[in-house]
């Protein structure tokens, strides 16, 4: 048998987790590249090298970004473990009274066989009249 919604979401909302994580483990490796980059720029600036500080500085910009790009990411899969759970609970309060309805409305449905359109009138169609 499938899993149940709330086993699923779970399991999805474990694997979001886990992706967080290993987006903190980058967002971390960059952080201790940008420190070096930034004591690499201060000793290079020092001996006057304006070409490399310029590709120094162009590093740092990169990884800057990148790092903004990963918090963004971040951010974006928090948002979905919340929507996750947020639907799970919407899902719960719905579900305990719904096979309740499915059988009450079951007649609810009794449309005339009409080649499946819906209910038939007899003064309605659904195209233009021909006479």
């Amino acid at each position: 048998p499938p899993p149940g919604p709330r086993n699923q979401v779970r399991k999805w909302r474990q694997s979001i987790r886990a992706e967080e994580r290993t987006l903190d483990r980058q967002i971390r490796t960059i952080d201790q590249e940008e420190l070096k980059a930034k004591k690499m720029l201060k000793q290079v600036a020092k001996k006057g090298d304006t070409g490399a500080c310029r590709t120094l500085a162009k590093e740092l910009l990169h990884t800057r970004r990148h790092k903004d790009r990963l918090h963004t990411s971040k951010a974006q899969l928090n948002s979905v473990s919340m929507q996750l759970q947020n639907q799970l609970g919407a899902f719960a309060a719905v579900a305990p009274s719904s096979p309740r309805n499915c059988v009450c409305r079951r007649g609810d449905h009794s449309w005339p066989r009409g080649g499946g359109q819906g209910p038939q009138h007899a003064d309605s169609d659904f195209g233009p009249r021909r006479t």
